[in-house]
């Protein structure tokens, strides 16, 4: 028999727990729209072999039913079990922290705080905060960028599972993944060496007032190393720069369907009385 049908929350994938009589040796798995089956011949083969455990990835459709039926062999015949059905659809969710958007974001109203309040003055009553590197011709100055420079696994933990699963309302939700090591390069340009220490000292001020809201948003572990250059040959301006590496962990992980869970068992029993001792 099937023992478990179910969607996998990738999408276009169903996962088959099979049960087999304990006479067989080996087996087919097909697959159908109708769930009708001739015969272990008929229709589209999913699966010959002796693992009870498969996944199809065969080209499923979400939102399609398919039909699934087993057939045994014992060595001599073949047997079979009722097809069960399942439809296949996309449901993760990612819970993944955008650890560089949440950054650059709130550089980006720290900034226009400090300029609202009159703690900074740049010429244009503006400090812009791209994602990309400045393009010299159509750039306010003062600028920052923020720059992913690397994303990197850090701890995985047994199993993919991320945090364990959660029960409610009769149904597990698990959440698959791991911890990144995220570094990011935060980069003031600057037109004079004042310009660029009046930046600066915001930036880190910006930073460190944004801790409590980098670890509402699960940023762990987080570090920032500044260091100042100029460049006096690469643009048509003297640019005056202050580098800020960030590091921290933050997750990257999906939440998956939910998944139905036993809550009932269905037991018989019987007591036979020794009279006889």
């Amino acid at each position: 028999m099937i023992a478990l049908l179910s969607s996998l929350s990738a999408g276009n994938s169903v996962s088959i727990l099979l049960n087999p009589p304990s006479t067989a040796v080996s087996w087919r798995l097909l697959r159908n729209l109708t769930g009708t089956f001739i015969d272990e011949n008929d229709q589209t083969l999913i699966y010959s072999g002796a693992e009870v455990s498969v996944i199809d990835i065969a080209a499923l459709s979400n939102g399609t039913e398919y039909f699934y039926q087993p057939f045994y062999f014992d060595g001599t015949s073949w047997s079979t079990a009722p097809s069960m059905s399942v439809m296949p659809g996309l449901t993760f969710v990612n819970r993944s922290v955008d650890v560089l958007s949440l950054v650059r974001d709130r550089i980006d109203v720290g900034l226009a705080g400090l300029i609202a309040g009159g703690l900074l003055q740049p010429a244009n009553g503006i400090i812009p905060v791209l994602t990309a590197s400045p393009q010299l011709e159509d750039t306010i100055f003062p600028v920052v960028t923020v720059h992913m420079t690397s994303d990197t696994e850090d701890d995985q933990f047994i199993g993919n599972d991320f945090i364990g699963g959660t029960f409610g309302g009769g149904i597990i939700t698990e959440t698959d993944g791991y911890m990144s090591n995220v570094t990011l390069e935060i980069v003031v340009w600057a037109k004079n060496g004042d310009e660029r220490l009046a930046l600066r000292e915001a930036l880190k001020s910006v930073l460190i007032a944004n801790n409590p809201i980098f670890a509402a948003n699960e940023l762990q572990e987080i570090t920032q190393q500044f260091s100042d250059m100029e460049d006096f040959q690469s643009y048509n301006i003297p640019m005056y720069m202050t580098n800020c590496t960030m590091r921290c962990l933050a997750p990257s992980a999906v939440t998956n369907d939910s998944t139905s869970i036993i809550n009932t068992i269905n037991s018989t029993y019987s007591f036979e009385e020794n009279i006889y001792g």
